[in-house]
């Protein structure tokens, strides 16, 4: 992940850019092991590019992004993953904003705080609109070298964009300095709504990337345009 590379993450393709080596001298282990004090800050900036332009077909009145949410995390914690049901608490963040319940699901309570993996920077911010910017920042420990991020899409049934478990680590366990990613619509599975403001009915499905309408913006393209790039940055 130091290198200019592309892979397939939560089933989308990354875009990794102007990834280098950290000049610091110590080196944290691979995934976390064992609770430490911050190594490191990192600005995540999102900019969407969600329009008419760009993505045509019904395009929504009063389309925006929030709030938005993002943790530092171990390895064995998860937001949310491509193919598995989503936590009661990322439901009720996608279905009505509610970051709370969310937190409270993923922070450790007393008896777990021995623990090696763990969310330990949990962050959420307002709505931004569909072309816009917006940034805030996390610390990762060596325990806590993951990043995941979410974003809910409204309006949608259970739509929203993200991150899962984006690891920090470079192949020589060196903390990289910069990335920048795509972001694509991913569907929650928990209504079945085919338009941004079709209810649906419920469901009980894996969370899924999706590749057709309402998102294709020409029928004669096999892709689909980004609706966000989230650009993660070291800062310390």
């Amino acid at each position: 992940m130091k290198f200019n590379w592309s892979f397939l993450f939560v089933g989308l393709i990354l875009l990794l850019t102007n990834c280098s080596d950290d000049d610091d001298e110590s080196t944290p282990a691979p995934g976390g092991s064992g609770i430490g004090e911050a190594i490191a800050t990192y600005s995540l900036t999102l900019e969407t590019n969600f329009t008419e332009a760009t993505h045509p077909t019904d395009f929504p009145s009063g389309a925006m992004f929030g709030p938005l949410f993002g943790i530092a995390h171990g390895n064995e914690t998860t937001l949310f993953r491509q193919n598995q049901i989503i936590s009661d608490g990322f439901r009720a963040y996608v279905e009505n904003g509610d970051t709370q319940t969310l937190s409270v699901e993923l922070t450790p309570n007393d008896d777990e705080t021995a623990e090696e993996n763990f969310a330990i920077d949990i962050n959420t911010t307002g709505a931004i609109g569909p072309e816009n910017s917006m940034s805030f920042e996390i610390s990762v420990t060596p325990d806590t070298t993951f990043l995941s991020f979410a974003a809910v899409l409204n309006p949608s049934p259970d739509w929203f964009i993200g991150i899962d478990s984006f690891d920090l680590l470079g192949g020589n366990n060196v903390l990289i300095e910069e990335a920048t990613m795509d972001l694509f619509p991913l569907d929650a599975g928990f209504n079945d709504g085919a338009t941004y403001t079709e209810e649906g009915s419920s469901e009980n499905n894996g969370v899924s990337v999706i590749t057709g309408d309402p998102f294709i913006a020409d029928p004669n393209l096999p892709f689909i345009n980004p609706l966000a790039t989230l650009t993660i940055t070291r800062i310390d």
